[in-house]
């Protein structure tokens, strides 16, 4: 089989403050026209948790199972308008700013089966990412998508080993 067209997000860093600007670019690469709506970035920040809570009383253990998700950061940042797409290599960059308050990365494992003092067991995730999409015009066609790429947010009041943060002003 030949080659297909490919779309991939490229990021300055991979590790932000809340509050600062993401920047990178959306690489395209062509080996046939692109007949596309436009071309996007999708940013993506988001908490899902998934807990089971335990009661016992006295005779019958009951297990209630509890999810959730919050959408923290959702944002769409038209590259490139709607139009047919010439064969090549292409490169649009992109900034935005994430929002002062969006909490940091993290990933938490209470392990399953195993009851806290709190009676409860489960998992907790907060992650951030961007994707790339290619709309291609027709019912019937597929867009190019690029795969997500995380990023991470760090807690500014958190110590983090040095070298972890890339500022430019230092």
């Amino acid at each position: 089989m030949g080659q297909a067209n490919s779309i991939h997000v490229q990021l300055e860093r991979d590790s932000y403050l809340p509050g600062e600007t993401v920047r990178g670019s959306v690489h395209v690469r062509l080996v046939e026209c692109l007949d596309c709506n436009g071309i996007k970035l999708k940013a993506i920040g988001e908490t899902r948790s998934k807990w089971n809570e335990h009661h016992f009383d006295g005779q019958v253990h009951i297990v209630q199972p509890f999810s959730g998700k919050e959408l923290l950061v959702k944002g769409e940042h038209m590259l490139a308008e709607k139009g047919v797409i010439q064969p090549g290599m292409y490169s649009y960059p992109f900034e935005f700013s994430l929002p002062e308050t969006v909490p940091a990365s993290m990933d938490w494992d209470q392990a399953s089966g195993y009851k806290s003092v709190l009676g409860c067991d489960g998992r907790a995730r907060t992650s951030y990412f961007v994707q790339a999409i290619g709309m291609k015009t027709g019912t019937l066609s597929r867009d190019i998508k690029s795969e997500p790429l995380p990023f991470t947010v760090f807690n500014p009041n958190t110590v983090t080993p040095s070298g972890m943060i890339h500022h430019d002003d230092e």
